[in-house]
């Protein structure tokens, strides 16, 4: 909200500065109440400030992220959040398509405040004249008659469409509160998505949910803000966050259904997949540039690799913290330090904000060597493209991401998302594992090439406090 108060304040400051402040006393003289000067004089000399407020508030909406992330659910969704979204899967085409029609509706929307601003001007300059010109009197009032019905006219016009787009938007978030769908808030792969909707349709829950995805910070940030008060009845999301989340908000409910995971984990949260991270390679690539096979992240730091390695950042994809856990489990912080500032220095202009980037320039041949999810280049291999796989020699750090229900007071809904979990859980999993080969309940196992070579695990809990704390080490790399 600071961020769109302030800049109109100033304008709506600046222009009431300068007109005379007799009005209002005039105003008052003649027996008008406030609002009626604010109508008659105010407002239509103050006019063109209107329509550049307008404009500014409007364009900023369009393109601030920040401002609007927390509005964003099922039912309001917008453009620029979508954009966000869509760099998490790093699709960039459908980036630049959206981001040139926002580009163009906000030319259209200046155009028509230009233009709109433009006509006042005339407006005014001919008025003006007309006074400086002692125009009959009969003729003056017939011409402020006019321009007062002009400026009135406008002045609906604007007043109606606020009035409607307020009422669009109210609309809009009572019929996202009143449904009886269950709410799914998810920042899975675009692959997982699939498989948990394409499961759910066949066991009978096709027009009983909805689903939107996010990003894992956005997502993460909309966790921790709004506890139980958040528009979802299920989240899946990095384990890490949802126990956070749980610490800090206290709200999810116990499962109500069995699980037998390998690991530990809690009665409010069940895991559904699981990412682990690797290195990989164009072997093109490295005989062209007549690169050696590297054997640890330690060897991308060397000289040779400047500008042909790519890795994800840490500040927007949670797949770059495998590789911050990697260097530090195996370094130590100072020596990781070091090594992380050299890596970055390599990487250069090829650091991605999605997890899913470093793989896409690694096969486009436009780097050599990437870090990324290990079961794509795994995937990516076994297609025939010039990708191979390489577990490093620091580890290969996994990231597994869970389910839970919101303890919502609707009880009725609260037993629906609990059953629509069971089945992702139970149901789900023998497509997941296909896409994200690792095993998280008992029974299940996975093909030897998908077994990690040096399977670690951070000797730390994994929480959004350390993640924060590995973001800044991360940053005072750069």
């Amino acid at each position: 909200m600071v961020h769109f108060f302030t800049t109109p304040y100033l304008m709506a400051k600046n222009s009431l500065s300068k007109m005379n402040p007799s009005w209002e006393t005039t105003g008052e003289l003649l027996g008008d109440s406030w609002f009626k000067t604010l109508v008659r004089v105010v407002i239509p000399n103050s006019f063109s400030t209107i329509i550049e407020m307008f404009s500014y508030l409007f364009i900023n909406s369009m393109v601030t992220i920040s401002a609007i992330i927390f509005l964003v659910g099922t039912a309001t969704a917008v453009m620029t959040t979508k954009i966000k979204e869509l760099q998490h899967y790093a699709k960039f085409k459908e980036i630049f398509v959206l981001s040139i029609l926002i580009f163009l509706t906000n030319l259209f929307v200046r155009l028509i405040c230009d233009y709109i601003n433009k006509k006042l001007l005339d407006k005014n300059k001919t008025s003006n004249k007309k006074i400086s010109n002692r125009v009959l009197k009969n003729k003056n009032k017939k011409k402020n008659k006019g321009e007062k019905f002009e400026m009135g006219k406008i002045l609906k016009l604007i007043t109606a469409g606020t009035m409607a787009l307020t009422l669009s938007i109210g609309m809009l978030g009572c019929g996202a509160k009143s449904s009886d769908k269950v709410v799914i808030y998810t920042n899975a792969d675009e692959e997982a998505i699939e498989i948990m909707q394409n499961t759910l349709n066949e066991k009978g829950y096709e027009d009983k949910y909805v689903l939107q995805s996010f990003g894992t910070s956005e997502l993460g940030g909309k966790l921790i803000a709004e506890g139980d008060k958040i528009e979802a009845d299920i989240v899946t999301m990095s384990s890490y966050f949802i126990e956070s989340a749980q610490e800090k908000n206290n709200m999810f409910t116990d499962l109500t259904f069995d699980t037998k995971p390998l690991s530990e984990s809690t009665k409010y949260s069940a895991p559904i997949l699981g990412n682990t991270g690797s290195l990989f390679v164009n072997p093109i690539v490295l005989e062209e540039k007549n690169l050696s096979m590297p054997e640890s992240i330690k060897d991308l730091t060397k000289p040779e690799y400047k500008d042909l390695v790519s890795i994800p950042n840490i500040n927007d994809s949670s797949t770059a913290w495998l590789l911050v856990q990697a260097i530090i489990s195996e370094y130590g912080e100072e020596e990781g330090a070091k090594i992380t500032k050299d890596l970055v220095a390599n990487a250069g202009p090829h650091i991605e904000s999605s997890g899913s980037g470093p793989i896409k320039k690694v096969r486009a041949g436009e780097v050599a060597v990437g870090f990324g999810l290990r079961h794509q280049a795994v995937a990516d291999s076994a297609e025939g493209k010039p990708i191979e796989s390489i577990d490093p020699t620091e580890g290969n750090f996994t990231l597994t991401e869970s389910i839970a229900v919101v303890n919502k007071k609707d009880e009725k809904k609260r037993k629906l998302a609990m059953e629509i979990a069971e089945v992702i859980v139970k149901d789900s999993r023998e497509e997941l594992i296909k896409y994200y080969p690792v095993a998280l309940y008992e029974g299940e196992t996975v093909s030897e090439k998908n077994k990690p070579k040096y399977s670690k695990q951070f000797e730390e809990k994994l929480s959004v406090d350390l993640l924060e704390q590995h973001q800044q080490f991360f940053n005072n790399a750069k």
